[in-house]
């Protein structure tokens, strides 16, 4: 029978996300600068591959980038009015 993850590592591994995803928007924001420099960029390959939860972060960031101009992009589309 499968146990239960514990209060501590559920809240262990929620926090690791979490923390996953705040680097991941601030490599997100960063790479976009136009002074970001080759050895950023090498840096930001390292963090991705130093933990499969980078990756799988960032890809959520960049797939919510995606969505939201998606979004602002039909929000600027004229409207049929007739």
């Amino acid at each position: 029978m499968p146990h239960a993850l514990s209060n501590t590592t559920e809240s262990t591994l929620r926090s690791q996300a979490r923390g996953a995803e705040d680097a991941a928007i601030d490599w997100f924001v960063r790479l976009r600068a136009r002074d970001c420099n080759p050895s950023e960029h090498a840096r930001f390959r390292a963090w991705l591959a130093a933990d499969d939860t980078h990756d799988l972060a960032f890809r959520r960031i960049a797939r919510l980038w995606r969505r939201l101009g998606r979004v602002r992009d039909l929000a600027l589309e004229p409207t049929a009015r007739n």
